[in-house]
């Protein structure tokens, strides 16, 4: 048994999976299906060993190239520690603050990704500021806002934290940190069991930042981006 799931023009996302036979089944299900032909599903993001393997299926039945794109780590926290705390105070973002998002996300994407993301950063914002089920928090400080804080994916249990967003010039002052360990406290006091995220293990400063404030690694995560063999 295994699950995935896709919002298109997004990677295909794999669960955990009990048989590695059925990673096949789905490779050739998802080359033929009309709604995710071979050409139009870019990558594939799962479980490390799981996503390697669905990548080499995927470009033996495709004729894809297959590129290692991202490691990840998933990381979950139940408790929230505070070794820290930077002044200012957190707020919910307002349509008032759509043009900081967008070129946040903007600047966010190009840094964490090296490339525009399917949805554009105008949509994205908008997206964050009507979508009932998601809500951005900004740190404020002296009436400036200085750093940005996402949450949605909310399941019975748990809730996702990100994108996590704080411009260059203003890193290293605790910002961030102390948005995420408020937000992630909120969603516990919230009724959420545990808050979960993701980091970029080529990001060691953010990966050792989360463990501060309390998340625990879970699984690590692969993604690979295909495209068309010339």
């Amino acid at each position: 048994m295994a699950v995935a799931l896709r919002t298109p023009p997004w990677n295909v996302v794999l669960s955990e999976v009990d048989d590695p036979a059925a990673l096949g089944a789905l490779a050739a299900h998802l080359a033929t299906d009309p709604l995710h032909g071979a050409a139009d599903v870019p990558g594939v993001i799962g479980p490390a060993e799981h996503a390697t393997r669905f990548a080499r299926l995927w470009a033996e039945r495709t004729g894809a190239l297959a590129v290692h794109d991202m490691t990840e780590r998933i990381f979950r926290l139940t408790t929230v520690r505070r070794p820290w705390s930077a002044p200012g105070s957190k707020r919910t973002a307002t349509h008032d603050d759509r043009a900081l998002l967008v070129g946040w996300f903007s600047a966010f994407h190009r840094e964490a990704f090296g490339r525009p993301m399917p949805t554009d950063d105008e949509t994205m914002a908008d997206r964050w500021l009507t979508l009932a089920s998601r809500t951005m928090w900004l740190w404020e400080v002296a009436g400036d806002v200085v750093s940005m804080c996402g949450w949605g994916g909310q399941t019975p249990n748990g809730i996702r934290i990100g994108p996590v967003y704080t411009p260059p010039r203003l890193r290293g002052r605790g910002y961030a940190s102390t948005l995420v360990a408020e937000a992630s406290q909120a969603a516990l006091d919230a009724g959420r069991r545990f808050c979960f995220l993701l980091t970029d293990l080529a990001n060691p400063t953010s990966n050792h930042i989360y463990r501060e404030i309390g998340y625990e690694q879970v699984r690590d995560m692969k993604a690979y981006m295909f495209s068309v063999a010339r």
